[in-house]
């Protein structure tokens, strides 16, 4: 189909009656199918029908509505938190802090002090911090909560996922069941807290 094709399309009516009249007599609603959340999938769209592309949720922030996350990933925790602090004074609304003790591929992270220097200074009940830590998810949850111990409001993004991780890995160090046990124990006691 190429751009100049579209002017040429038939209108709703006209293709409703194609497709009633293919079907036979069957109502239209029979080609709905769901998600399986039971969300409705309509065969097609027409512009101005159908589902909207971001759900109407209420704003964390009435001054600010959107989220714009910064992303953080360099080796050094104090080099990360200047960058984090950066960003933040620049209009950035949360962070992200990819977490790789090695270094290769995220802040060299391996306890709480490290996430807390990384986060030194940003104030966590302002500004979301999500993290992105692959298969160490549940203990550098642990370390966030740490860090956020005294901020009964801080706004914490865990994103326990060993399932993103495996797939992102393309291996498991050890069997993906014991990470996904260990994801639902940390984020059953990190519920239970607040």
């Amino acid at each position: 189909m190429t751009l100049a094709s579209l002017a040429d399309a038939p209108a709703a009516a006209e293709w409703r009656s194609l497709v009633e009249k293919t079907l036979k007599g069957q109502p239209l609603d029979t080609l709905v199918s769901a998600t399986a959340e039971g969300l409705p999938i309509a065969p097609l769209y027409l512009p101005g029908e159908g589902p909207r592309t971001a759900l109407a949720l209420p704003a964390r922030d009435a001054e600010r509505p959107w989220d714009l996350r910064a992303a953080v990933a360099h080796p050094d925790p104090a080099r990360a938190n200047a960058d984090l602090l950066a960003d933040l004074k620049g209009g950035a609304a949360s962070a992200l802090v990819r977490i790789d003790p090695t270094g290769a591929a995220g802040v060299a992270i391996g306890s709480a002090a490290g996430l807390a220097a990384a986060l030194k200074d940003i104030i966590l009940e302002i500004a979301p911090v999500a993290l992105d830590a692959g298969f160490l998810g549940p203990q550098a949850a642990d370390w966030l909560a740490g860090v956020a111990r005294g901020s009964p409001s801080a706004k914490l993004n865990f994103h326990m996922d060993p399932l993103s991780a495996l797939a992102a890995a393309g291996a498991s160090p050890g069997p993906v069941e014991s990470h996904l046990v260990s994801a639902a124990t940390v984020a059953a006691r990190l519920a239970a807290r607040h």
